[in-house]
């Protein structure tokens, strides 16, 4: 009781199972900003009575299970510095809200491993997942605010109630949506950089959830989804660095102006037309049908097998290059220019108010 304890630079200390809960004045971390000290926490607490300054983290802090460190009963953190990283299968699997106000709860928030959860929002500076299964939130009202940086390295499941917002996000590994989740919002967008190709067998899984996207996305990587949950673009993707290509499995709602891959675009499920788009690829698959009152370009081939405009009737249609037409019928309110090659493999039927093609 009454000390001063400070874990010096590469030092590893661990305090998973002692009997009793230490009390201490103070507690420092490391020496100085990105130490590598580190402190292990198991199922019990460390806490400190100081008035000031009562626990400096300059380096990791690992919490494996209900342990925390504390001033009172009341579990504190330092928001200024450190890194905090919940790992292990503990009994407790409480990602902690350290802040009951409008300050940040953590500097840098670290999920490695095991079942954490929150059930309210969560602020942060910098966040990252590199494994494990992240549960943020219970209700649309959650949020999950990241000052800077997102960076998703794992392969890491997702239950996000509410929005992910961060200046940037980085999604470098494949991970599993346990919720429907929104990245960005409408007055803080911000943007997605993909950095990881994305396959069939590590792909962004909905598991049926709805995955929306208020940020823009980019990076010369592929993008793939499976499961049947909805994926919803509100803003532009592959503007700025095309992606390589684009394979989404269920449905689509395409709100945005420009979707843009080097390679090809394919959409197996329904689309939805919320906004005039273009769309730009070596060549865009439809599998599915195409319906919204507005205006699809294409740069590029085209394929169509599922019908276009048959319930909602599309605005217009025009294809930079060869078009191949597997669907029954293709319906638009005004033109349809179809400026390559044309192919008919069935007996379709193109209605529009006045059509070219060359």
């Amino acid at each position: 009781t009454g000390s001063v304890v400070e874990i010096p630079e590469n030092s590893y200390e661990k305090y998973p199972v002692v009997t009793d809960s230490i009390e201490l004045k103070s507690l420092k971390i490391g020496e100085s900003n990105s130490s590598t000290a580190s402190l292990t926490l198991g199922a019990n607490s460390i806490k400190c009575t100081g008035e000031t300054d009562a626990f400096i983290n300059y380096g990791n802090l690992i919490l494996t299970d209900s342990g925390r460190i504390k001033k009172s009963d009341t579990p504190i953190n330092d928001i200024e510095h450190g890194t905090v990283t919940y790992a292990g299968n503990g009994t407790d699997g409480t990602i902690t809200d350290f802040s009951d106000g409008d300050n940040a709860d953590y500097y840098n928030l670290v999920i490695s491993s095991g079942t954490w959860k929150n059930a309210g929002s969560i602020k942060t500076k910098f966040f990252s997942a590199t494994g494990g299964s992240v549960y943020l939130g219970t209700s649309n009202g959650n949020k999950f605010n990241v000052a800077n940086e997102l960076y998703i390295s794992g392969n890491t499941t997702f239950f996000t109630a509410g929005e992910i917002t961060a200046s940037s996000i980085t999604l470098g590994k494949q991970f599993t949506l346990e919720a429907d989740t929104t990245f960005g919002t409408s007055t803080a967008a911000s943007s997605i950089t993909l950095d990881y190709d994305f396959t069939n067998e590590n792909p962004i899984s909905t598991a049926g959830n709805k995955l929306i996207f208020n940020s823009t996305i980019d990076g010369g990587k592929s993008f793939v989804t499976t499961g049947e949950g909805t994926v919803t673009f509100n803003n532009t993707v592959g503007s700025t660095t095309p992606l390589s290509s684009i394979y989404i499995a269920g449905p689509v709602v395409i709100n945005t102006t420009e979707i843009k891959t080097s390679g090809t675009q394919t959409y197996e499920n329904a689309i939805t037309l919320a906004s005039d788009t273009k769309l730009t690829a070596k060549t865009v698959t439809f599998d599915g049908n195409v319906n919204g009152e507005k205006a699809l370009a294409i740069t590029g081939d085209s394929i169509f097998k599922g019908t276009v405009g048959y319930s909602q009737p599309l605005t217009s249609l025009s294809v930079s290059k060869t078009t191949k037409i597997v669907a029954t019928a293709i319906t638009s309110n005004s033109n349809q220019t179809y400026s390559g090659a044309v192919t008919v493999s069935s007996e379709a039927i193109l209605k529009a108010t006045g059509t070219d093609s060359s």
